[in-house]
């Protein structure tokens, strides 16, 4: 089966759940970072180890996000090669990512909280 040299980059990062596990990781160190960094810069901060969480607990998440990204897109790759899963179109690529652009924005934020539909 020949790979597709153009596919998006939002079908890389969810063809296995290793990627996307790797982006969830780096998005929430990368955010909790950019909260907790001014405060410890400013110098008041009340508690100690703010700076063990700052400079290293975060990166560390981080980077471990980072490192896991590229085996999850090796892994969809490998799986996609072997023919245990078909290449997904790009809606269903939306549909994975959590965007199905046939509800409207109130339902698709309601949606785990709606029952039986």
């Amino acid at each position: 089966m020949t790979e597709p040299k153009n596919r998006p980059l939002l079908a890389l990062l969810t063809s296995h759940w290793i990627s996307m596990f790797g982006v969830t990781l780096v998005t929430l160190a990368g955010c909790a970072w950019l909260f907790a960094l001014p405060a410890h810069m400013r110098g008041r901060v009340s508690n100690p180890y703010i700076g063990l969480l700052v400079f290293i607990a975060i990166p560390i998440v981080f980077f471990l996000g980072l490192a896991v990204i590229p085996i999850g897109i090796w892994m969809g790759k490998r799986r996609i090669a072997a023919g245990l899963t078909q290449l997904p179109d790009r809606q269903a690529v939306w549909r994975r990512a959590g965007w199905d652009s046939r509800r409207p924005f109130w339902s698709r934020s309601t949606h785990p909280l709606r029952r039986g539909g």
